[in-house]
């Protein structure tokens, strides 16, 4: 994670940016592939783009550090498989369904430790879901009994993950909405951030 001058102005071109260009472009008119707008409570913005200078949580300008952030999408749908083929296969299809852009994320410092605490929280979370059905198919050679508890524990290892994606990490950080070749519909921005965004794209 970088620090972020917080002397700059939020919403100008950053000086420097090996790997990112402004939303609007370098030397070009906006255009749908660099422009960031949002659309309903989501903010739609090009893959290889900068953010603005702002705490996309809170909105503060100040003591800010980037955060290298991965977005994910995965199919609501593929949820409802962890009954019929379990959690591991679950696992496996919505790998295959995933669809990734990874980007910078301005946050303030209480943010963004907030955000490293949540995913902690997450994966331990995730970790637990996924070993518990393996240790009941070893326990199940012991005993059965052993075997099916451990098994209906999976089922609230499950329910556990949801709570914890619900109530602890989505509060905390941003999550996609929908990603495509081009864009990333972002959730989870703070209103104040929302709010000095164009509604839609004008070219």
């Amino acid at each position: 994670m970088n620090p972020v001058d917080p002397n700059a102005n939020p919403y100008a071109a950053p000086q420097t940016a090996p790997a990112y260009v402004p939303a609007h472009g370098y030397g070009h008119a906006p255009s749908p592939a660099f422009y960031t707008y949002r659309e309903g409570d989501a903010v739609v913005h090009p893959r290889r783009a900068w953010l603005p200078a702002v705490c996309m949580k809170c909105a503060r300008v100040d003591g800010l550090v980037t955060r290298d952030h991965k977005f994910q999408y995965t199919p609501p749908w593929t949820y409802g498989l962890f009954f019929a083929l379990g959690p591991v296969a679950v696992l496996i299809v919505m790998a295959l369904l995933r669809n990734n852009a990874r980007m910078p994320i301005p946050l303030c410092a209480p943010c963004d430790a907030r955000w490293r605490k949540t995913t902690i929280v997450l994966w331990s979370t995730v970790g637990l879901m996924v070993a518990l059905p393996l240790l009941a198919i070893f326990a199940a050679a012991v005993s059965e009994v052993a075997g099916q508890v451990l098994l209906a524990l999976s089922g609230v290892a499950l329910v556990a993950l949801l709570v914890v994606s619900l109530v602890v990490v989505r509060p905390a950080q941003l999550r996609a909405k929908k990603i495509d070749h081009a864009h990333v519909w972002i959730l989870g921005v703070h209103q104040d951030v929302l709010e000095r965004l164009p509604s839609q794209f004008v070219g």
